[in-house]
């Protein structure tokens, strides 16, 4: 059986673990979310560190190596760990990850003591990847064939809105990944969304939710990177975005004026939609409460111009 937990404050995990009493445990990573309940990265790395803390004996850790608030956690006396990630030092490792530019599949290949396995995930996704040699890290751990492994974990769907490649409305591709949203899987979900070549590509991003005290900061610092990526177009729907990208406009950052914003998502298609063409590839980011899917319901894409 496998139980995912989630947190928006400390002693959450640490219920969960004590009813679920899991015999193998992983935490993916630490990322800037739910920061309204736990104040700081530290303090989302001590609530998730409860699933760790609440190891017994015979129990066994996988560590994201390459996370050091993961890394260079204290284990309880007893556990067995199994380390993953893309550092040399991983025992199970990360070695190459791309998303095809025609299939939008991303290729895996991970490294293990006694197998190297490669896989194609039938969707967009560099952290996917990552997600992959976590799975991995599981099944060496309790001692299966990685091989047979790397084919179960080849066979992953995306399910609802996370990370689904769909078709939308006048001939483009969507990545909708509007499920959730948080300063670090925004920034994977672009970066993926740039790997991708040969094409226009475009980031449509709703506000990210819960951050707290900090979230003008974490805004501005999302909107900055997603300028470095060389996307053909950017929107954003809310308003901590649209104060990001004000205030980053005011200050004369490259790019950033011609980040199109809008109140909501409804707006932010009416906005976009005179600027799509047939053949674009879109993604949607956003928190829940933004509900950024409802771009879909709203857009309506130019038809390209008939031949003759």
């Amino acid at each position: 059986m496998v139980v995912e937990m989630g947190m928006n404050a400390f002693g959450e995990i640490a219920l969960l673990q004590d009813i679920s009493k899991p015999t193998v445990r992983l935490i993916t990573n630490v990322g800037a979310a739910h920061l309204e309940g736990v104040g700081s990265l530290d303090g989302v790395a001590r609530a998730k560190g409860e699933l760790f803390d609440g190891a017994r004996p015979g129990d066994i850790c996988c560590v994201n190596i390459d996370d050091p608030r993961i890394r260079d956690r204290p284990l309880p006396k007893g556990v067995r760990v199994v380390t993953y990630g893309r550092s040399p030092e991983a025992q199970v490792r990360l070695l190459s990850a791309r998303v095809d530019g025609s299939t939008l599949a991303t290729r895996f290949e991970i490294a293990t003591a006694t197998a190297t396995v490669r896989g194609i995930l039938e969707s967009p996704g560099l952290h996917l990847a990552h997600n992959a040699t976590a799975a991995m890290a599981v099944a060496v751990a309790l001692e299966l064939d990685p091989v047979q492994a790397a084919e179960r974990v080849a066979s992953y769907q995306p399910v609802g809105m996370r990370q689904r490649l769909q078709s939308g409305p006048g001939s483009i591709q969507v990545i909708n990944d509007a499920y959730n949203a948080n300063p670090l899987s925004t920034r994977v979900s672009v970066e993926t969304l740039a790997a991708v070549a040969g094409r226009r590509r475009v980031a449509l991003l709703g506000d990210m939710l819960e951050l707290g005290p900090n979230e003008d900061s974490l805004h501005e610092e999302a909107i900055a990177h997603v300028l470095t990526q060389g996307l053909d177009l950017v929107g954003t729907a809310g308003p901590r975005f649209a104060r990001a990208r004000d205030r980053l406009a005011s200050a004369g950052h490259a790019g950033a004026s011609a980040v199109l914003s809008a109140p909501d998502a409804p707006a932010l298609a009416a906005l976009i939609s005179a600027r799509l063409a047939p053949g674009d590839l879109v993604l949607l980011k956003g928190s829940r409460g933004v509900a950024m899917e409802s771009v879909l319901e709203h857009i309506a894409v130019p038809e390209a111009p008939k031949e003759g």
